[in-house]
């Protein structure tokens, strides 16, 4: 396990082997356009704050606490756990691709201002509110996307307008 805490920026390919893990826990981590997160291991937002500046794509990401910010698009290919923290800034958005999945868990509070863009699964098991914040925040379950709900969840807009989910 690699914990990056003073921030920083990257760009290119990062391949992460099985049982690898590289944590964001501090500072802000900006990945750049074309950046590309590869391979079976995780990468993680645990405290730190992720900048997605441009089209990046991940295999797995894990944001359990801190915040995935920026006005790219994350593509995720694998899997995103999410179990706490923050998917930051609208007009960013967070592709799961298809034959990707995106897990909610956790009774913890979450923030979304990103769009959500499902073209895979989502699977909502944890019970913690999702409040979506900003103009522009859309949960899109898109052709062939599948949203799963296996526990009582509640999405609370701050009234700001276009909160959607379709």
């Amino acid at each position: 396990t690699v914990n990056a805490a003073g921030g920083g920026s990257s760009s290119g390919s990062l391949a992460l082997s099985s049982g690898a893990v590289v944590n964001v826990t501090g500072g802000t981590q900006s990945l750049a356009t074309g950046t590309s997160l590869t391979g079976a291991g995780v990468y993680g937002v645990a405290g730190g704050t992720l900048t997605i500046n441009g089209a990046v794509s991940a295999n797995n990401v894990d944001v359990a606490s801190g915040t995935l910010d920026g006005a790219g698009n994350l593509t995720v290919n694998g899997v995103m756990n999410w179990s706490g923290g923050s998917q930051s800034t609208a007009g960013g958005t967070t592709t799961i691709a298809s034959g990707a999945t995106l897990n909610i868990t956790t009774a913890s509070a979450k923030g979304l201002a990103r769009t959500i863009a499902n073209q895979g699964t989502v699977n909502v098991t944890g019970s913690g509110t999702i409040n979506t914040s900003g103009a522009g925040t859309v949960v899109n379950n898109q052709a062939g996307g599948q949203f799963n709900l296996s526990a009582d969840q509640t999405f609370s807009g701050d009234g700001g307008s276009n909160e959607i989910f379709v």
